[in-house]
């Protein structure tokens, strides 16, 4: 069925796009044009929209001209209870914050919220981050070993499961490993227990347990890279 979104935000482009698991509301972020090294006014905003209704909610930030310049909302990822909306903020762009926004208080700040991640030192960063089950553990890939470590098991890459409440990490879900450019999650179920990931090869990890997923062609068995 064909979605009728409300008016975009002007100047903005579309920086990721998330369904709640009953498919009743979607999430869109904006962001400013990515050459763009500084911007004025709105340079992020996350649009709500119920499907049924067509009734839309938005949350925004004018925060201006940012010092390192513009940063973009990336990876929007449902709770399961179709409330708490999460994403990175400054992906792409040096360390990379995550953030959780409360759709049900119209009145919260768009980066009100910030989820602390301690063990993001030494170059480590985050990618590619998705919430699991109620909005209480990420699950997400980190890359950038320190130096000289490349099985240090705190540094990366590998895939993580980290607190909400806390930031801790909970467990390594598979890693770490000698593959410079790290692992990309691409989906979680929304029980968090079921995860698909790419690079360096195409795998499921099932309750902490890693299959590899065979697909005809053979460059897909070797890994299938994102495109942006």
């Amino acid at each position: 069925s064909p979605v009728t979104f409300p008016a975009r935000p002007s100047g903005l482009i579309v920086t990721g796009v998330a369904l709640t698991a009953g498919g009743s509301k979607v999430a869109v972020a904006w962001g400013t044009q990515p050459w763009a090294r500084r911007a004025a006014g709105i340079t992020a905003e996350v649009q709500v929209i119920d499907l049924a209704t067509g009734d839309e909610q938005a949350w925004t930030t004018r925060q201006g001209n940012i010092p390192d310049g513009v940063e973009t909302i990336a990876d929007l990822s449902w709770g399961t209870g179709d409330r708490l909306l999460g994403f990175e903020w400054g992906a792409g762009r040096g360390a990379s914050g995550y953030h959780l926004l409360d759709t049900g208080d119209p009145g919260a700040g768009l980066l009100s919220r910030q989820v602390p991640t301690p063990w993001l030192t030494g170059g480590r960063t985050l990618n590619w981050a998705f919430l699991a089950g109620p909005a209480q553990r990420v699950i997400a890939a980190v890359s950038q070993p320190p130096r000289g470590k490349p099985h240090d098991p705190d540094g990366i890459p590998a895939i993580v499961e980290f607190s909400v409440r806390t930031g801790q990490v909970l467990h390594i879900l598979d890693g770490p490993g000698p593959y410079g450019g790290g692992w990309v999650v691409d989906s979680v179920d929304p029980s968090g227990q079921h995860v698909l990931i790419s690079v360096p090869q195409l795998a499921r990890i099932d309750n902490g347990v890693v299959t590899p997923v065979h697909v005809p062609g053979p460059q897909v068995n070797q890994g299938i890279f994102p495109a942006w």
